[in-house]
């Protein structure tokens, strides 16, 4: 009787740990960032904290900032950069009108590069600037 009421104590203290966990993961991706959320979609809510952090960094060093276009100049495009649509396949590219409402983490860059990286945004005097990862 003893050796089950002590299985019994061991089973509860696991299943209602995990429930705990669960609970805190759920916390954490309430706080999603909209941009992540505009990029991953529903799949972003099984992201671990880790994951999510790694995307907000990747935010944090994304800036836009106006740069006079210059004839000849070699930044690449945006435009010229493919969508990450694994997570949603139906995904659109931002409105290049609106350059400030880029968001980076729709785009097929290699946020892993060392070195600084930057983007014109299609017709405009704007540029997506990507500080290298440290």
């Amino acid at each position: 009787m003893t050796k089950n009421i002590l299985r019994f104590t061991i089973l509860c203290i696991v299943f209602f740990s995990g429930l705990g966990n669960k609970k805190s993961f759920s916390q954490t991706t309430a706080t999603i960032p909209a941009a992540v959320k505009q990029a991953y979609g529903d799949a972003a809510t099984s992201f671990s904290k880790e994951q999510i952090d790694w995307l907000i960094n990747q935010l944090e060093r994304s800036k836009i900032q106006k740069k006079k276009l210059i004839t000849g100049e070699a930044i690449p495009l945006l435009s010229s950069v493919s969508l990450m649509s694994k997570f949603i396949p139906s995904l659109q590219k931002d409105n290049f009108n609106n350059p400030q409402s880029i968001n980076p983490l729709k785009y097929n860059i290699d946020f892993f590069k060392t070195e600084d990286q930057s983007f014109r945004i299609d017709g405009t005097d704007y540029v997506l600037f990507i500080a290298g990862k440290k």
